[in-house]
């Protein structure tokens, strides 16, 4: 391989962040202008769900350095960094926040081939090295624009990413399918339990503390420990459904009986952030051993409904609507335990219940077995990329 090797600063036209409107004296809005954040970015794509905020375009316009643009390359900066993800052409107009990176390609880079090297471990293992300290993922653009790549010639660029794009296209049909088989469930609970918002079957609805054991993890802040201790799982770690050990802390095994006094985490158990990105609950199923702070911990005893039941509750938007107008905060939402004590929960009879909760081990069984095969799509789509910038394609 020939290739010259380019700072990311020598490819481009722009590297700039967004800011907060809120800092500005400027607000939100209900709709308009998609406000993007590091969580918008997901698997190479822009993602616009029931998160995402948005600015009306006078604000857009005030903020007209972070205005995005089709074939930007944008990159999480801050909290869970590296992310990526190419605005495709036709997108509707776009801004962002502080914590993403717009990368401008100039005319010596194909951006399907930036965005790609982007998500590369070439990319990641120059990121991971720039980060501003062990424990704050940080970026400063400075550090964006002194990434360096191997830069063949443009026609070479675009049989590299097209190559990559039909691979990956490969793998995405898998996670689409596993999208489906998410989708499916929701048509399952809708068609036996109806919309609970507006509860057309007539169940009977009790507050989720009556019927559940509703508690929280610890408030205060024990001290990290470096070497061995046990892990204190926050809000950063329960993400898509999913108990996600990956950046955890750890604790004195001290600390840990402490905070196990009152919120020991058990098989059965359900686990849902209290601050930041509410509604994302997670059903333990094997044994746990980790502490909890600043989540909710919803316990089952005998006469509680379904845990099973329980958990789609909390994952439809019927939450998310009780959410909206309990919950505290402007971009860093929060639900008090009292709120979740007092969460009007629909009660449908016992055997629905349990026919609900057999359909739905079925289907994630299902789903297993597709993410298990997602992970090895992955392993070899990793592998092929770093044969590509290594121009052994």
């Amino acid at each position: 391989m020939n290739w010259n090797t380019y700072k990311i600063s020598e490819i481009t036209e722009v590297v700039t962040k967004g800011t907060t409107p809120t800092t500005l004296k400027m607000n939100y809005a209900e709709s308009g202008v998609p406000f993007l954040r590091a969580q918008n970015l997901q698997n190479g794509t822009v993602v616009l769900d029931d998160d995402t905020l948005f600015i009306d375009t006078e604000t857009h316009k005030s903020l007209s350095r972070s205005m995005i643009r089709p074939n930007d390359v944008l990159v999480s900066i801050a909290g869970t960094i590296g992310r990526t993800a190419l605005v495709p052409e036709g997108m509707q107009e776009m801004n962002c926040n502080q914590a993403v990176a717009i990368v401008r390609p100039n005319t010596k880079v194909d951006s399907r081939y930036l965005a790609k090297w982007l998500n590369s471990r070439g990319a990641e293992s120059q990121i991971l090295g720039k980060k501003v300290t062990a424990t704050i993922a940080n970026l400063s653009l400075s550090q964006i624009k002194s990434l360096e790549l191997p830069l063949p010639p443009l026609p070479e660029q675009r049989r590299i990413a097209a190559i990559l794009d039909k691979a990956d296209a490969i793998r995405r049909k898998r996670q689409q399918a596993i999208r489906l088989a998410e989708e499916f469930l929701r048509s399952v609970f809708l068609d036996m339990f109806g919309d609970p918002v507006l509860n057309p079957k007539g169940w009977k609805t009790e507050r989720m503390g009556d019927v559940c054991d509703v508690r929280d993890g610890t408030h205060d802040s024990p001290k990290y420990v470096e070497n061995g201790g046990r892990a204190l799982v926050t809000s950063k770690n329960l993400s898509a459904g999913n108990l996600d050990l990956t950046n955890v802390n750890y604790i004195s095994e001290d600390d840990y009986v402490q905070i196990c006094r009152r919120s020991k985490v058990d098989i059965g158990d359900i686990l849902m952030p209290m601050i930041g990105t509410i509604g994302s609950p997670v059903l333990i199923e094997e044994k746990p051993d980790f502490a909890i702070k600043n989540v909710a911990l919803i316990k089952f005893k005998e006469g509680s409904p379904e845990a099973i039941y329980v958990l789609n509750v909390l994952r439809s938007h019927y939450f998310k609507h009780i959410v909206n107008k309990t919950s505290r905060g402007g971009t860093q939402k929060f639900i008090s335990l009292g709120d979740l004590r007092s969460f009007p929960l629909r009660i449908p009879p016992n055997n629905i219940q349990l026919e609900f909760s057999r359909r739905v081990r079925s289907v994630e069984g299902l789903k297993i077995k597709l993410e298990k095969t997602a992970e090895k799509d992955n392993y070899f789509f990793n592998a092929l990329v770093q044969r590509a910038f290594r121009g052994e394609l």
